[in-house]
């Protein structure tokens, strides 16, 4: 783990100066994109990682791209979301970029292109900025035109481009992005022509820049945990260090849950607490431990999480007792603890914590077990959850953990941050939809009952 004392020196040629600004970038794309788990059916059988026939498989994300669109007075969250922008618009077009304008507030790109009839060159250009009046960045001149035909080149696409296109999946799988691998995907997804050196150049680019990055995210993560405390009073943070011999201090363990979901989840929510844990796809290797409970649509509702070097008895009864003390579970009677399968150092860890409390299995989980001793039982995934229906409801822990999949990718404040921020929108349009479905009944309600009892619904089902 990387060491929580702030470097006292400046930023190297080995930082990545657009990172930060890029994080924030990918953030709010994530929040614009996210889409919330579907309503659980009866009828519609879970998919599970086990059903291949192979075994479970990695699974690989995506390359995260945008749509490639750019159109006169376009806003922008950033300049860097501006260049993300022009740079999904070559990948998208294979058109022969260059920046000409470099600047704080105003960023130009151009094309290189040449017409093969007559050699003139290409008039299309685009040019953004950001007005002191002004929070958002701007398309303020846009020349949508090309005279060229796009050959493979890319002036655009110099190492510190392929670097940010692939820094991520680096992080994630080193050893899979080599450089052939790099050299292979932009030739097969945007038909753009790089050379070997270059992806070589960039992986080892990125490599610096994650190995970098982390002290760096390790630094900030006491201002980052001052931070959530100064904008959200009452909240549960914890940032717990190690001594090493030579008297520094050494990440160990963080936690983090906000009053605002404590008391909502105490207020509303149903009294079970589904936990679990998953890798970080990143450089530290650690685990992030998570706590789910149910809202009344039978919706995820995160209530706390954290991240531990690794999962294990202690780090287990740690998290259970930052639950118990927070959330006032005291034995845990009342209470409904849903887990992993095959996992006793949680049950071990909750239980010392929580004796009294109602353990529950996942039933993905167990049939990701029994499937692993009976495999060519055609029929046991049916039969398992059709009794796993007659009693309760399907597991809800793999959606939450399948939604952060990209986030796991970021760096570690970064990962953080976006786990809140999705936390929040999925409380959020959980509220809304909670909220129109009592909008329609009163709306009914009172066709029903007619204009002289219209007041008197309205004020019982606010009060509901």
């Amino acid at each position: 783990m990387a060491l929580i004392e702030r470097d006292p020196g400046g930023p190297t040629p080995d930082y990545d100066e657009e990172g930060e600004d890029r994080d924030q970038f990918h953030i709010e794309q994530m929040i614009e994109e996210f889409v919330d788990e579907p309503p659980i059916r009866h009828d519609v059988y879970p998919e599970s990682e086990d059903d291949g026939d192979d075994g479970p498989v990695r699974a690989r994300t995506n390359m995260r791209r945008g749509n490639g669109e750019l159109f006169y007075k376009q806003a922008f969250f950033n300049g860097v979301a501006f260049k993300e922008a022009v740079l999904d618009y070559v990948l998208k077009t294979g058109r022969n970029l260059k920046q000409y304008r470099y600047d704080k507030a105003k960023i130009g790109f151009k094309c290189v292109g040449v017409n093969d009839e007559d050699g003139s060159k290409c008039e299309w250009k685009v040019y953004a900025s950001i007005l002191s009046n002004d929070k958002m960045w701007r398309i303020n001149r846009f020349i949508d035109k090309h005279s060229c035909i796009p050959n493979g080149e890319c002036e655009m696409l110099t190492v510190p481009h392929i670097a940010r296109l692939f820094v991520d999946k680096i992080r994630d799988d080193p050893e899979f992005f080599m450089p052939r691998k790099i050299e292979e995907i932009v030739k097969a997804d945007w038909k753009i022509s790089i050379t070997r050196p270059q992806c070589q150049a960039a992986r080892k680019t990125a490599l610096k820049w994650i190995e970098r990055e982390y002290d760096e995210q390790f630094h900030r993560l006491r201002d980052y945990a001052a931070e959530i405390m100064e904008a959200n009073p009452n909240s549960h943070v914890e940032v717990e260090c190690i001594t090493d011999d030579d008297g520094k201090d050494m990440f160990n363990r963080f936690y983090v849950c906000f009053d605002n979901i404590r008391r909502t989840w105490m207020a509303t929510c149903r009294p079970i607490i589904g936990i679990d844990g998953c890798f970080l796809k990143n450089k530290i290797k650690g685990q992030l431990l998570v706590a789910l409970g149910r809202d009344v649509n039978n919706g995820i509702y995160p209530i706390a999480w954290g991240v531990v070097k690794v999962e294990n008895y202690e780090n287990w009864l740690w998290f259970a007792k930052l639950l118990k003390e927070y959330f006032g579970l005291n034995d845990g009677d009342g209470f409904i603890l849903m887990s992993d399968r095959q996992k006793a150092r949680i049950d071990q860890g909750c239980f010392v914590e929580l004796p009294k409390i109602e353990h529950r299995m996942c039933v993905q989980h167990i049939y990701g077990h029994l499937k692993k001793a009976h495999g060519n039982k055609a029929r046991l995934k049916p039969l398992l959850w059709d009794l796993a229906w007659s009693y309760n409801e399907s597991d809800y822990r793999q959606h939450f953990n399948s939604s952060i999949n990209k986030a796991r990718e970021k760096p570690f404040v970064a990962m953080l941050e976006t786990i809140r921020r999705l936390a929040m929108v999925r409380i959020a349009k959980s509220f809304l939809r909670l909220s129109t479905k009592q909008h329609l009944r009163l709306r009914y309600q009172q066709a029903q009952m007619g204009p002289s009892k219209s007041k008197s619904v309205e004020t019982l089902t606010v009060f509901v």
